[in-house]
């Protein structure tokens, strides 16, 4: 079974280009039971070993209690607490890699999304938010939620390319609970 989960990570990972319609939604937020994400989701979530939830399929994704959403998702684990509550949520929020133009899209809609349901967007401490280089990453507070949102390209430059259009991109985002994280708390700056 451990070799079955594996695989479905590093599928995912990969960003393999799944076909077909939506298999559901998963709707969660950290602080939720398990069993209450089951409940609430249409996804057919993958059984749970150990502490973390993971799978490799098209769905959509709903942030419980918030306007956050994404469609045409392609992998996500879950990690829980001992007690089974939900600990962090990360979504691979394309179903396959993307040109530099559809990334940029995609960057584009979550932020506009995440502005509008209120999330701050915040900056590492001595640093600018990052540009969408080969690797970007932003950092958004809501209420004592954290939302690592994480675009990075997939393939190497190629000599002569074009960098506006060029590379094979994936983008996820991960949720968790801002005030244990210790590491993002002390070095992530939000407006106040």
């Amino acid at each position: 079974m451990r070799v079955f989960v594996v695989i479905v990570l590093l599928v995912g990972l990969v960003g393999c280009d799944w076909r077909g319609s939506s298999q559901g939604t998963l709707v969660a937020n950290v602080g939720m039971p398990l069993s209450d994400v089951r409940k609430r989701s249409s996804l057919k979530l993958a059984r749970t070993l150990g502490h973390m939830t993971a799978g490799a399929t098209v769905f959509d994704f709903e942030l419980a209690g918030t306007g956050v959403h994404a469609t045409r998702c392609g992998s996500y684990w879950i990690t829980t607490t001992k007690d089974a509550m939900v600990d962090s949520i990360t979504i691979y929020v394309s179903a396959h890699k993307l040109s530099r133009a559809d990334i940029e899209r995609e960057d584009r809609d979550i932020r506009q999304n995440l502005i509008a349901d209120g999330w701050a967007l915040g900056h590492l401490t001595g640093e600018e938010v990052q540009p969408l280089g080969d690797r970007s990453r932003s950092f958004w507070r809501r209420n004592g939620l954290l939302l690592l949102l994480d675009t990075r390209r997939t393939d190497d430059p190629q000599p002569g390319e074009n960098p506006a259009t060029a590379g094979r991109w994936l983008q996820d985002i991960t949720i968790s609970n801002y005030a244990s994280d210790p590491i993002y708390r002390s070095h992530v700056v939000f407006p106040e």
